[in-house]
Formats: C-alpha cells, structure tokens, sequence
C-alpha cells in the first residue's frame, strides 16, 4: 500500500481519501490506482520516450509496433460485425419507423421507370 493517506475535496460527495504515492500522482486520475497499477500502465509510454531519446524519431521497429492500429482476434472480429449487422441494424429501423418513415433509406424510386 501507500504510505501517505491524502484528502481532497470533490463536488458531489464532500471529501473523499485515496491512497496515493507522491511521485507518482501528477494526474487525478491516476490517484485511483496504486503505484504498481500506475507503472505498469505508464511503462509502454516511458519506454517509447527512451527510445525516443535515443534515436530523435520514432521511425524505429519498436515504435511501428507501438503506434500500429490494435487487432482484434479474428472471433471477435466476427461477433462484433454480427452483432453491428444484426442488433444495430434493427435499432436503426425501429428509430426510423418511429419518425415516420415508412420506406428503406436507400430505395431508388426513379430508379425503374423510363
């Protein structure tokens, strides 16, 4: 645990006491973790400053790992297009039904006369 106990006033409870480390809290948020919590968030970003300070760019194979978009594995992938195709797709048409629309979005209607 923490070796100091801090109190700080919030709007909607009053005062609230967290456990925090001193040179590690610089950011309310991370007030709320303990310090092991808070390094371990933090060492992605620290090390990706190292390295920065190393090379002066981030044009390394470390920082193209790190700044490359997150992927998702392929099950999951796959639920979450089923859930987007199924269950959104039908809150979408239970909105516009309930604005009056009586007709799909995308329905050409001059697209079959001549």
């Amino acid at each position: 645990m923490f070796s100091e106990r801090v109190t700080y006033k919030t709007t909607k409870s009053g005062s609230n006491t967290h456990n925090f480390h001193p040179k590690v809290c610089t950011n309310e948020i991370l007030c709320l973790f303990e310090e092991d919590k808070v390094e371990k968030m933090t060492k992605p970003y620290t090390k990706m400053g190292t390295s920065y300070a190393q090379h002066g760019n981030f044009v390394t194979p470390e920082a193209k790992k790190f700044t490359s978009p997150e992927r998702y594995p392929w099950l999951v992938r796959q639920i979450a297009g089923l859930f987007l195709k199924l269950v959104i797709n039908k809150k979408f048409e239970q909105f516009s039904q309930d604005w009056g629309c009586y007709e799909p979005l995308d329905t050409k209607p001059y697209a079959h006369t001549k």
